[in-house]
């Protein structure tokens, strides 16, 4: 478990289907994300189980300090030997400081992977609508890499994806910033 002091990081685990299914049928939820929309529980469920035995992959729950499902996250394309990964932060719960829980549990996990995992390279992206995945990444240091033009097609239109990134001397430098201080402080566990 990786505790914050507003958030914890779990491993995700089979009883988590039922929020997935929950989360995962939110088309105004899902619209922000390249991922198939799952209408039978059981295909959500084979993909889950998939996803904890995959190598290259890391799944978390994301909960508040109270144990109330938030959303979930997860590290995916983890490469060991170039030390690089792709994250990915879903707020699935509408209530409350979705920006915050956002921002807190990708900071968690980028501390995670650069500390724990001896990473390198963390990358995100996004669909170009997703202000608020962009919002995300930037809180936490990641800068644009790339655009992807007219990668996914999406609400009748072609969208580009934005990929962003951060290195680990960067993000290093990032938590010298009066910024970085304040989410390490956030947090920490209290």
């Amino acid at each position: 478990m990786i505790e914050g002091w507003v958030v914890n990081l779990r491993r995700l685990k089979a009883s988590d289907l039922r929020h997935l299914v929950k989360w995962r049928r939110d088309m105004e939820l899902m619209a922000c994300y390249d991922r198939l929309f799952f209408n039978a529980p059981d295909e959500l469920e084979q993909d889950m189980k998939r996803h904890m035995a995959a190598s290259d992959r890391l799944d978390f729950f994301i909960e508040n300090k109270k144990g109330a499902p938030l959303g979930i996250a997860f590290f995916d394309h983890i490469d060991r030997e170039n030390r690089s990964l792709e994250l990915n932060v879903m707020i699935g719960e509408k209530q409350g400081a979705i920006s915050f829980h956002g921002a807190n549990s990708a900071f968690l996990l980028v501390l995670h992977a650069f500390g724990k995992m001896n990473m390198r390279k963390i990358y995100g992206r996004f669909i170009e609508h997703a202000s608020q995945s962009k919002a995300l990444l930037e809180a936490v240091g990641f800068e644009k890499e790339a655009i992807w033009q007219d990668y996914f097609y999406q609400k009748g239109r072609r969208w580009d994806f934005h990929v962003y990134g951060l290195l680990k001397n960067d993000f290093e430098m990032f938590l010298k910033t009066p910024k970085g201080q304040r989410y390490l402080t956030a947090s920490q566990k209290r």
